[in-house]
């Protein structure tokens, strides 16, 4: 099992959660979408002014889309994100704790790069961010 971090505009994890986990990347994270495997966990950072971890969950499937789904794709009218995640949330923050009780994120010397969408995160760092939730810290 591995862990992954999805990094979104607050919109887009509100519209995400509304869907019960649907998640997408830009096709320049092919690569990176290709190695996600069912039964990964996909941790939930919502970018500013959030600028935390609101939630987590497991992968459940992944598939390419064509139809525009979140905000800026509807008002676009075209598709931003093809490379879809389906998720079972596990948990997740209620909305109007998000700026409130987010988890932050570990220093950067974690490896971890807010500018990518999405990216692997080492065990010990994901596991950190998941017992927060477990311990209320969120």
């Amino acid at each position: 099992m591995a862990f992954w971090l999805a990094i979104g505009p607050v919109e887009n994890w509100e519209r995400a959660l509304e869907a019960e986990g649907l998640w997408g990347v830009r096709e320049r994270y092919q690569t990176t979408w290709n190695k996600v495997n069912k039964g990964d966990t996909l941790i939930f950072y919502a970018m500013k002014p959030v600028k935390g971890v609101i939630g987590h969950g497991t992968i459940q499937s992944k598939a390419r889309d064509t139809k525009p789904f979140w905000p800026q794709e509807l008002k676009e009218d075209r598709v931003l994100w093809p490379l879809r995640l389906r998720v079972e949330v596990s948990y997740c923050l209620p909305r109007e704790k998000w700026e409130t009780d987010k988890v932050p994120l570990p220093p950067l010397s974690q490896g971890i790069t807010i500018q990518r969408a999405l990216q692997s995160i080492k065990q010990d760092v994901a596991q950190g961010l998941l017992r927060s939730f477990r311990k209320g810290k969120a």
